[in-house]
């Protein structure tokens, strides 16, 4: 009796055995998958406040610098004030579009009363005329959108610096507390505070919200 050995085949030509995720596998993934949404998004929520937040204080800080320095430079006073638009003539404290009274979020100019300029009219003592801006930041968002608010507690609309860098107007440190907003989490929860002492001296530091 003879024995016959089948040939071996190459293991191209085995079967393969499909290999998939079973449900439990499945399920797995799904559950570590909302639980890092859970915990990222408001991570990440958090990152963008804080973001939006340093902005507009580092807008504010700039504008105050650059009020100090052209008052130093020019030999004259220059102001920092609230304003609602690019047309205002006058500092304003005014709520407007959503921001209210003392929220400098909703704009703000840095001017001077630029001596032998030529207006298109007369000059006229703390009117803001088109020669006198050195500077408009416009607002930081309009309408419902999210947004930094930029309060002064104190209800100052206005800082001027005198041609020797110090404030016009002596006193305690003029204070402003930046925050960022989370409508979906009801309270501001990044800020910062941008404080202008009598020396002239601008500082930006985060605080508690």
């Amino acid at each position: 009796m003879s024995c016959r050995l089948s040939p071996l085949l190459p293991s191209s030509a085995m079967p393969l055995r499909a290999r998939g995720f079973t449900l439990i596998e499945a399920l797995v993934v799904i559950t570590i998958s909302a639980i890092l949404l859970v915990v990222g998004v408001p991570m990440f929520n958090g990152t963008i406040a804080s973001m939006r937040a340093s902005e507009a204080a580092n807008s504010l800080v700039a504008s105050l610098e650059v009020a100090r320095v052209e008052a130093i430079r020019r030999g004259i006073p220059v102001t920092l004030c609230r304003v609602p638009s690019a047309a205002s003539t006058a500092c304003d404290s005014a709520a407007s579009g959503g921001y209210a009274g003392d929220d400098w979020g909703v704009g703000w100019v840095v001017w001077a009363d630029v001596p032998n300029d030529p207006p298109a009219v007369a000059d006229v003592a703390n009117v803001i005329d088109d020669n006198d801006r050195l500077q408009f930041q416009t607002t930081l968002a309009s309408g419902g959108a999210q947004r930094a608010q930029i309060i002064n507690p104190g209800g100052v609309t206005a800082i001027t610096f005198r041609p020797d860098g110090l404030r016009n107007v002596g006193g305690a440190a003029i204070n402003f507390r930046i925050a960022y907003p989370q409508a979906a989490q009801g309270a501001a929860i990044s800020c910062r505070q941008v404080s202008v002492d009598v020396s002239g001296r601008v500082s930006s530091n985060r605080i508690t919200c």
